[in-house]
């Protein structure tokens, strides 16, 4: 059955956290555990993520960098049904990886203007070169992506295709965790095929 959230209009008083717990038998890590809370205004989707129990690397702080392989948090969102889909991926230093596109080998991406628009912030901060292994280590993540950036005008029951994830491709050990469940044999988040539905309410 297709996942779906309805996520409110303005901040609530108390965030709701979804888990992030699909594995998919992809035989990684099976302790680490993640979820997210998500809204929205007229200016911004606004997500925040929690991850716990993983490893924490960062290791590559450039905008646009393969930030998947450090410790990280993704949301992805197909706006229209036969439209492109956008790729937000963060890692813990704060760094993003975005872009958009119809197939996954035709990217196009984000400009340093365009990725200047997505306010983001990692509690606690973390220094660039951390490396630590194991399952000891909690961290959260904000980010406020911009609707105008993906040609979105917010409406209440508007409905959009989405997933969220949290990842460490070089992690020690790696996790690739999903909020919609994803079909495949081995990880691979761009699957819109997959994604799960977003009402705004």
């Amino acid at each position: 059955m297709k996942k779906e959230i309805t996520i409110p209009f303005g901040m609530p008083e108390r965030l709701e956290y979804i888990p992030v717990d699909n594995r998919n038998g992809w035989k990684l890590d099976e302790v680490t555990e993640a979820s997210f809370a998500a809204w929205y205004d007229r200016e911004y989707l606004h997500v925040h993520f929690r991850t716990s129990k993983a490893p924490l690397f960062y290791r590559y702080s450039g905008d646009q960098s393969p930030v998947s392989r450090d410790s990280c948090v993704e949301v992805f969102v197909k706006p229209h049904p036969d439209g492109e889909y956008w790729n937000f991926e963060f890692n813990v230093g704060g760094s993003v990886n975005a872009s958009h596109r119809f197939v996954r080998p035709e990217p196009t991406r984000l400009t340093s203007s365009e990725i200047a628009t997505i306010r983001r912030r990692a509690v606690p901060e973390v220094a660039l070169g951390t490396e630590i292994s194991g399952n000891g280590n909690s961290w959260d993540f904000e980010a406020d992506i911009p609707w105008e950036l993906m040609g979105v005008v917010p409406a209440k029951d508007m409905r959009l295709q989405a997933n969220f994830y949290a990842c460490a491709s070089e992690g020690n050990p790696p996790y690739c965790l999903s909020w919609a469940p994803i079909d495949t044999p081995e990880p691979d988040f761009h699957r819109p095929e997959f994604f799960g539905d977003i009402v705004l309410g």
